[in-house]
C-alpha cells in the first residue's frame, strides 16, 4: 500500500515584474536587467548566510531562441540580499530558461527548478519566467531557487547538466513514516513495528541495510542517503508492507527537505474470531492452577457472533451454565438475551440503539433475575474523546461512568454516583490486538470497548462501594499476528493471580 501524505512551507517567493503587456517600451536603448533570488528552502546544514559570487542564467527570447546561454554574472550584496550585475538586452519580450547560483568555489549552490521538473511543484514561479526589456519600471527578475546538494539530480531540477560541482550532501537523511493497519473493521494508528530500509546503487547493489524499531503514532528515522533507490519494509501485527522509492525522490522529500512527506504503509487483515477461552486461578502463590470457567464462541456463515456460552468447572468437569444469543438489525447488534441451562430460564434481556453513525447511544437491561431493570445514556464528544454513560435504574440508584479515550482505548475514567465521587482510574495498554473488541459489540459494562490489552490498573477508590480484590497489572503472551494466547492477571491480593488461556477459529 502506498498513501503519500505530505505538507508544503509557506514560501514567499516570487517574480518582480513591474509594468504590464501593453507598455510601449520607454527605449530603443539596450536596457540593463540584474538578476536576484529568493531562496525557497535551504538543504540541511545550509544556511541563508551561504555567500553567492556568480549567477549562471540563460535568456532566450519569446519565440524560444537563445539570446544569452549560460551568461556569467558577478554577484555583489544589495540591500535585499544580492543582486548581479547587469545585463544589456534590446527592448522585447524575453524568457529567464535556467538560472544557477555559484559560490566562491564555484560550486552550484542554488537553482531555480524548471515548469515539468520534479522540483517544480516546490515553488511558485518556476521557469521559464517571462520579463520584458525596455521597461523603465523592470531592473530586476527575482527567481526562486532550492539549495543544491550532491544528492540532487539535474533531471529533477529540469536540466540536461548543472555543469558545476555541487556541495557535498550529508551522509544521513531523515525520513518520516506511518504505520496504520486495518484488522477487521478497526483501524490500528499505534503500533509497534519492524522497518527494514535497503538501499541500492544504480547497477542493482545492495549498499546499505538498517533496521528500526518503529512504535507509535509516526517516527521519523535517519537513513544512509546519496544511493539511487531504496526499498522500505514495515511489519507489524503479521502484516508486511513494502515499497521501493528512487533516491532523489527519497531525498527531496525527506522530513526536512523542501517538500517533506509522511510516508505511510499498512496494509489490511480479517479479525481472527475467538473460539473460547479458559480460566484458572491460583489462590496460594506458586499454588497448583485450579479450573474457574469456560467461555465459548459461535458465528455464523458470515462471521457475526451468535451465541456465548459460559461454563464452570464443578467435579473435574466444566458443566453450562448460561447461554447468550445475539440478534442483528441493520449488521448491528439489537437485542441479546441470556438464558440459564437449568430449565431454559431467562436471566436478562439487553437491547441497544444507535446514533446516526452507529455508535451505541443507549443500552436497555431487563434483569429478570434480580427484578431490576436500567437504562444507559451515552453521549459522546468526540473533539475531546470522551465518553459519558449514565446508568438509572428502576429502584431509583444511578451512577455516572464518565472515560477520556486516546487511540481508540480507555486510558482514564471516573465514577460517580448522586454527585459523590466514587473512583478514578488511569490505564495503560499494549500495542496489540484485544480480541474481544472484535466480537461485534459493546458490552453493558464497557469492558471490551478498547482495541489493545490493558497492561495496568491504576484505580483509586475514595467513596460509594468498592471491590476488596483489585487487578493490579496483566502479562501477555501472543500470537505472530498478535492477538493474546494467554494472560496473567496480578491483583492487590499478592497470593491471586489467575490465568486466562485463549483460542481461535
Amino acid at each position: 500500500m502506498k498513501n503519500l501524505r505530505s505538507s508544503l512551507p509557506v514560501l514567499t517567493l516570487f517574480l518582480t515584474l513591474m509594468g504590464c503587456d501593453n507598455e510601449e517600451f520607454s527605449s530603443t536603448q539596450n536596457n540593463s536587467i540584474s538578476f536576484s533570488y529568493n531562496i525557497a528552502r535551504n538543504a540541511e546544514g545550509q544556511s541563508n548566510s551561504t555567500t553567492p559570487s556568480t549567477v549562471v542564467v540563460t535568456v532566450a527570447d519569446e519565440a524560444g531562441n537563445l539570446v544569452h546561454e549560460n551568461k556569467h554574472l558577478t554577484f555583489s550584496r544589495s540591500s535585499n540580499g544580492f543582486t548581479s550585475e547587469g545585463l544589456d538586452l534590446i527592448p522585447g519580450n524575453y524568457q529567464l530558461v535556467s538560472f544557477l547560483v555559484l559560490d566562491h568555489e564555484n560550486k552550484a549552490i542554488y537553482a531555480s527548478p524548471v515548469k515539468g521538473s520534479d522540483m517544480a511543484y516546490v515553488v511558485p514561479g518556476s521557469l521559464p519566467i517571462v520579463f520584458k526589456s525596455g521597461s523603465p519600471k523592470l531592473t530586476d527578475v527575482v527567481a526562486p531557487v532550492l539549495a543544491l546538494t550532491s544528492n540532487d539530480t539535474p533531471e529533477s531540477f529540469g536540466y540536461v547538466t548543472f555543469g558545476h560541482q555541487l556541495p557535498e550532501a550529508p551522509s544521513l537523511m531523515n525520513i518520516k513514516l506511518k504505520v496504520e493497519l486495518l484488522i477487521g473493521n478497526i483501524i490500528y494508528q499505534d503500533v509497534d513495528a519492524i522497518v527494514t530500509v535497503k538501499g541500492y546503487d544504480e547497477e542493482g547493489n545492495l549498499k546499505s541495510h538498517e533496521d528500526f524499531h518503529y512504535t507509535g503514532i509516526e517516527k521519523e528515522i535517519s537513513i544512509k542517503a546519496g544511493l539511487y533507490r531504496y526499498t522500505i519494509q514495515t511489519i507489524s501485527l503479521g502484516i508486511t508492507d513494502e515499497q521501493t522509492i528512487k533516491g532523489n525522490y527519497l531525498w527531496q522529500n525527506r522530513s526536512d527537505g523542501p517538500y517533506p512527506v509522511t510516508y505511510v504503509f499498512g496494509g489490511s487483515a480479517a479479525g481472527k474470531k475467538l473460539s473460547h477461552y479458559i480460566t484458572y486461578a491460583e489462590k496460594q502463590k506458586n499454588g497448583p492452577l485450579i479450573p474457574e470457567s469456560k467461555i465459548t464462541y459461535d458465528y455464523n456463515a458470515d462471521g457475526k457472533l451468535l451465541t456465548i456460552t459460559s461454563y464452570k468447572y464443578s467435579s473435574n468437569e466444566f458443566i453450562p451454565e448460561s447461554y447468550s444469543t445475539l440478534i442483528y438489525e441493520n449488521g448491528l447488534v439489537s437485542k441479546i438475551t441470556d438464558r440459564s441451562f437449568e430449565q431454559n430460564r431467562l436471566n436478562t434481556e439487553t437491547f441497544y440503539e444507535y446514533t446516526s453513525n452507529n455508535n451505541v447511544s443507549k443500552i436497555i437491561r431487563k434483569d429478570i433475575t434480580a427484578g431490576v431493570d436500567s437504562e444507559v445514556n451515552i453521549s459522546y464528544s468526540y473533539t475531546d474523546r470522551v465518553i459519558d454513560a449514565t446508568y438509572t435504574f428502576s429502584n431509583d440508584q444511578s451512577f455516572n461512568y464518565h472515560f477520556e479515550y486516546k487511540s481508540k482505548n480507555i486510558v482514564k475514567d471516573n465514577t460517580s454516583r448522586w454527585g459523590q465521587h466514587c473512583s478514578d482510574g488511569t490505564y495503560i495498554y499494549d500495542k496489540k490486538i484485544n480480541p474481544f473488541r472484535h466480537l461485534g459489540y459493546v458490552d453493558y459494562s464497557f469492558r471490551n470497548y478498547s482495541i489493545s490489552n490493558r497492561i495496568t490498573n491504576n484505580v483509586n477508590y475514595v467513596g460509594c462501594a468498592f471491590p476488596e480484590v483489585i487487578p493490579l497489572s496483566y502479562t501477555y503472551e501472543y500470537d505472530a499476528e498478535g492477538y493474546p494466547t494467554q494472560s496473567v492477571t496480578a491483583y492487590n491480593n499478592e497470593n491471586l493471580k489467575r490465568y486466562s488461556n485463549y483460542y481461535y477459529k
